[in-house]
């Protein structure tokens, strides 16, 4: 997986970044980016035709974070989105990485992460991959609700989620 979370007050050669971003995009088999970071990474570009082409060099999956528009995903079976959750925003510290690990942690649980399971991965349908974006924002919204990068606990999702697994789910105890 990989997250650019590009910090240009800290990069002191642009090219050189996008250069190394765009090997690790290569290698990844989930990409998560904000359309921010996407917007200084390609400026001349609109987010969502940067995300496209991203998906064309090697990943599955391809999800772009649009703040209060919500998300869209590309994978190989097409595009996909999910609305921002209403929320009343207190800090959006630790918005993308709660957003990543909801989205991470819905694809483990349906078997699609692993070295081994990397072609299901590939065949991932919309709606499988609609569903891990509703996780994945309900996790950040829950974050943003709160001060401080204070991400939620796997109760605190099933909470305001379906019920996905079972209480003996490895990852049910843990925090995000």
């Amino acid at each position: 997986t990989f997250d650019p979370n590009a910090r240009p007050s800290v990069i002191v050669d642009r090219d050189q970044a996008c250069e190394r971003i765009d090997n690790l995009v290569a290698r990844a088999d989930v990409v998560k980016v904000s359309d921010e970071d996407l917007r200084w990474l390609a400026p001349d570009r609109a987010p969502e035709d940067t995300a496209r082409a991203w998906l064309a060099c090697g990943p599955a999956i391809v999800a772009l974070t649009q703040g209060a528009r919500g998300a869209v995903a590309f994978c190989a079976a097409g595009q996909t989105g999910v609305p921002a959750k209403p929320v009343d925003v207190v800090d959006t510290v630790g918005a993308g990485d709660a957003f990543m690990v909801g989205l991470l942690d819905r694809l483990w649980e349906l078997s699609l992460l692993g070295g081994d399971r990397r072609d299901e991965l590939r065949r991932i349908g919309l709606d499988t991959l609609t569903s891990a974006l509703d996780v994945a924002a309900m996790a950040s919204a829950l974050t943003v609700a709160r001060a401080g990068a204070d991400l939620p606990d796997w109760a605190a999702l099933q909470v305001r989620t379906q019920p996905r697994v079972s209480p003996d789910y490895p990852g049910a105890h843990g925090a995000y």
